[in-house]
C-alpha cells in the first residue's frame, strides 16, 4: 500500500492509543503524539490547506518547521491534499510557491516580501501549539484558523499521486518515498538484525531536509507504524544515552554527516546516505 493516507488511517484505527511520535524540544520539554492525535491533527491541517488556502494537487508549499512535531503533522496533511513539500532552506528553493509556512514571523516577513509566494502561513512555537500574538493580517495564523476545521478529512481520488518532498539532495514522489522506506526496513534487518515496525522507536536528530530527518519524522511512522522520536536540538553524549534509555530507542537514523556523533552509545546506527 503506497497511500501515505491509507496507511495512517489504518495506523489510527487499529493502533490510535500507540506513540507516532516523541518530540522534545530544545528546552527538553517533551510531547508525545499517539496515532489518533496525529491523524486528528492532519485532517484538521489537511483541511486547512484545502479550504483556508485553496491549496490543489500538485501545488507546492515550502515547510520551514525545522524538526518539530508540526513538521510531521504538515508532511501528513500535504499528503492528504496531494500538496509537494519543499523542506530545503529559503536559499535553495524557488520563490514561487503557493505558499511558505514557518515560526518566525519576521523571517516569513522578510523572506516572503520579495518572493511570489502566494501564502504566507505563521505556525505556533508553542509545545502545545497554542496561539500566540496574531500576525499582520497579510499572514495566515494557522493556530487560530486550523481549530474550526473537522477532525477528518476526505482525501481526493488519487491525490497521493501528487505527493513529493525535495530535499536537500533531490525530489521524491511517492513510490520514491515508499522505495526509500522499504529500502530503510531492508538495511536495518540486513545490517543490524533489527525488524524495524510498528512500536520500533527510532531517533533522529538529523535535520528534517534530510532523508533521514524526514524518514523518522513522517515517513516511517506513516508508512511502518514506527515511533519517531525527535530531537530540536543536538543533545551531548550523556543526555542523548539517557533519553535513549528512557524512550526505549531501538535504532537511531543518521544522515551521512552525523555518522561519527553516535560511535559510544550503545544502540544500532542505520546511516542514510545521499
Amino acid at each position: 500500500m503506497s497511500d501515505p493516507n491509507l496507511r495512517l488511517a489504518a495506523a489510527s484505527r487499529d493502533h490510535g492509543n500507540a506513540p507516532a511520535l516523541t518530540w522534545y524540544g530544545e528546552d527538553q520539554s517533551r510531547i508525545e503524539l499517539s496515532f489518533a492525535t496525529l491523524a486528528n491533527a492532519v485532517a484538521k491541517t489537511a483541511g486547512f490547506l484545502q479550504d483556508e488556502l485553496e491549496l490543489l494537487p500538485g501545488d507546492d508549499l515550502v515547510l520551514q518547521l525545522g524538526s518539530h512535531w508540526q513538521t510531521s503533522v504538515w508532511l501528513g496533511a500535504c499528503a492528504a491534499v496531494g500538496v509537494e513539500v519543499d523542506l530545503r532552506p529559503p536559499e535553495r528553493h524557488g520563490q514561487d510557491a503557493a505558499a511558505l509556512v514557518g515560526f518566525s514571523l519576521p523571517e516569513l516577513s522578510s523572506t516572503l516580501s520579495q518572493s511570489r509566494a502566494g501564502v504566507r502561513v505563521l505556525v505556533s512555537e508553542s509545545p502545545f501549539g497554542l496561539p500566540g500574538a496574531a500576525p499582520p493580517a497579510d499572514i495566515v495564523d494557522h493556530a487560530r484558523e486550523v481549530m474550526s476545521f473537522p477532525d477528518t478529512f476526505f482525501p481526493e481520488p488519487d491525490a497521493q499521486k501528487t505527493v513529493a518532498i525535495s530535499d536537500n539532495t533531490g525530489r521524491y514522489g511517492v513510490g520514491q518515498i515508499t522505495d526509500l522506506v522499504s529500502n530503510t526496513q531492508q538495511n536495518c534487518r540486513s545490517e543490524q538484525n533489527l525488524q524495524v515496525g510498528l512500536g520500533t522507536a527510532i531517533l533522529t536528530q538529523a535535520p528534517p531536509q534530510t532523508q533521514a530527518g524526514w524518514l523518522a519524522l513522517w515517513a516511517l511512522p506513516t508508512f511502518l507504524g514506527t515511533h519517531g522520536v525527535i530531537c530540536q536540538a543536538a543533545l551531548d553524549p550523556v543526555a542523548l544515552a539517557d533519553l535513549i534509555g528512557q524512550e526505549d530507542v531501538a535504532l537511531v537514523l543518521a544522515d551521512g554527516a552525523e555518522r561519527n556523533q553516535y560511535g559510544a552509545l550503545d544502540v544500532p546506527l542505520c546511516v542514510v546516505e545521499q
